[in-house]
Parts: structure tokens; sequence; C-alpha cells
């Protein structure tokens, strides 16, 4: 039985338009126009002890990104790692930001979430940059963050 004949398209019509990135990312930016505020720089600042955590709380330097982001939980470990003796849960979170505004964010980089956030699992909380995905054809910047308790 012979196969059934396929289109191929029109030749030299490419698949994804130019334009494709930037009519799409309107869409990302409406998204997280409602979503946590945050903050996002360099490591550092000023450091001072909070006693109702019962830690050191440092104050970010000068940021590179302030605005709107949609953070998600994308793994929580069940194991709690260990730093000099004491217990520390880590979970990593997808940060998307509008793909424009992420262009000085680098590896290392802080988020500060916002302490009004509606979230209360993230408010006024701090995490961490682990990597940043790169690619192409993205209408949004997308940053893997390691919030640590």
């Amino acid at each position: 039985m012979p196969r059934p004949r396929q289109a191929q398209g029109r030749p030299d019509t490419p698949v994804v338009p130019a334009g494709w990135a930037g009519a799409h990312s309107k869409v990302i930016d409406r998204a997280t126009a409602t979503a946590s505020a945050v903050q996002i720089g360099p490591p550092g600042g000023t450091s001072s002890w909070n006693d109702g955590l019962g830690r050191t709380i440092t104050q970010p330097a000068s940021p590179v990104y302030v605005g709107a982001a949609e953070l998600m939980l994308v793994s929580d470990t069940a194991r709690a790692l260990t730093v000099v003796e004491d217990p520390i849960k880590s979970r990593v979170y997808d940060v998307t930001l509008p793909y424009a505004a992420s262009a000085l964010v680098a590896v290392d980089h802080v988020i500060t979430v916002d302490p009004a956030d509606p979230d209360p699992m993230l408010a006024g909380r701090t995490l961490t940059v682990l990597a940043i995905e790169r690619g192409s054809r993205r209408f949004s910047r997308v940053l893997l963050a390691v919030l640590l308790d």
C-alpha cells in the first residue's frame, strides 16, 4: 500500500516567522504584570542580625532588575542538606521574566521577593540564580533559582 503524500510547505518560507519572539513576548509580559514583585542583583550588601529569624540577613546590593516575575516550584528536596551541622532544605524554582528584562541577570545573582507577596512561603525570601535558560526561540527568560530553608 503506498504511503499518502505529505505536504512539504512552500519552499523558502520560514517555519517560524521573523517577529515571532517579539509578538509572543507581549503575552508573557501581560501575564507577569500580575505576578510577584522581585529585585534581582549581585550578592552582597550590608548584613545585620535578625532576632525574629535567628540569623543574619543581608540587604542586597543595587539591583539590575526590579519588576514582576512568575515563580513556580520545580523541585523540593525530601532530604535536607547539612551545612555546619544544621539541616537545610532546598527548593528549586523557575523564575520567569520578560525576555528583554533579563539581559543583565547572571548566575549567582540573588532574587529578593517583595515582603508583601501573596505567597507566604516566598514573601521576603531570597533565592540564588543557579542557571539561566538560553535559546534563540524564546519569548521569555527562565531562571532556575534555589531557595534554602
